[in-house]
């Protein structure tokens, strides 16, 4: 084994409740070649006093202080000061395995690739492995096309990239996620999956364990992910919009396979946005009409697209939203939660 260095980054605010476990999870890794480098992101509470004293007795952790600019802002200050030739992304209210690093890392040196993927473990009174990686061993860039593209962006059962849309859980290579940083720029909602899925279409080999889950995703109230309203259906608009742009900056414009899932991926796309604001379209019309224009434009897009793109089930749904059968809608997503609730209770 080569003894790389890994830098682990870790944007915060306002954690001072979690923080010191997060940091001691670092600590006692048996992989003991890091640097953990602390971004603070404007704290008002006591997180930097936290990690301050805490760095003063290990030197391989550095609190980098910065004015609130948001994560993405947090996690492109930490790659850039990274001195490791690989990057491992921590949350700051969230923790992982002893032997994470060490784990990641061998799977790394013996595959000689570019990023390790795993799955992570989502913490919310329970414990629950979350399987997010659709792919199991070693993966060439050569072999995308047939592997990848298909489902790039989602399928019928998952949302996010193939080697999952979160930087938790993966060890990658430091240059490469330089060059995509500036995906990140402007964007509050999704800013780890479009960095992650620009590092993956730089890869030229990518590794992916499904057996393993050494992260552990604390969800709370406070988690971004749960804002939802007006302004995460804007968020989600711009998202789109960025993915447009991944794909001419990585030559994949174009490509069928992956316009076929872009364009699946942009109607659950809308459903998911009216979902989180009841349906409502009138009410999006008059609140944020750039959005609800975009989303116009974006169904008439799609209804001219034959049944192969989209597929029987996609067609159906996609005519529902067409002729505004809001009510219907609301009906199936509110039987898809109750049978995905009643799925997990049988387990």
């Amino acid at each position: 084994m080569k003894n790389e260095k890994i830098s682990v980054v870790i944007p915060m605010y306002n954690t001072a409740a979690y923080i010191e476990e997060c940091l001691l999870s670092v600590q006692c890794q048996t992989y003991e070649h890091f640097e953990c480098l602390i971004v603070d992101d404007g704290s008002a509470d006591s997180s930097a006093e936290i990690v301050s004293a805490f760095a003063s007795q290990d030197a391989r952790f550095r609190l980098i202080r910065q004015e609130h600019a948001g994560v993405s802002g947090a996690i492109c200050n930490g790659i850039q000061k990274a001195s490791g030739q690989w990057l491992y992304f921590l949350d700051s209210d969230d923790w992982i395995d002893a032997e994470e690093l060490e784990h990641l890392y061998l799977l790394l040196d013996d595959h000689q690739c570019d990023m390790v993927a795993s799955n992570y473990v989502i913490e919310a009174g329970h414990s629950e492995v979350c399987s997010i990686v659709r792919f199991n061993g070693l993966v060439e860039k050569k072999d995308y096309s047939r592997l990848f593209y298909h489902q790039l962006l989602c399928n019928e059962r998952y949302s996010g990239i193939v080697c999952g849309n979160t930087r938790g859980g993966k060890l990658v290579r430091k240059s490469i996620a330089q060059e995509n940083m500036y995906l990140q720029e402007g964007m509050v909602f999704a800013e780890d999956a479009i960095l992650m899925l620009g590092i993956l279409c730089d890869c030229e080999r990518v590794y992916a364990d499904l057996n393993h889950a050494g992260y552990h995703y604390r969800k709370h109230h406070n988690s971004s992910m749960h804002t939802y309203g007006f302004a995460y259906a804007a968020h989600r608009a711009a998202y789109a919009q960025k993915l447009r742009e991944l794909f001419a900056k990585k030559n994949l414009a174009g490509n069928a396979l992956v316009e076929q899932n872009y364009s699946r991926f942009e109607l659950y796309n809308i459903l998911g946005s009216l979902n989180s604001i009841g349906f409502d379209m009138r009410a999006l019309e008059h609140s944020d009409p750039e959005t609800y224009k975009w989303m116009q434009q974006t169904i008439e897009t799609l209804s001219h697209l034959d049944m192969k793109t989209l597929g029987k089930r996609n067609v159906l749904l996609l005519w529902m939203l067409k002729h505004e059968m809001f009510s219907v809608l609301t009906v199936l997503y509110g039987v898809n939660r109750f049978l995905r609730y009643t799925l997990k209770l049988s387990k």
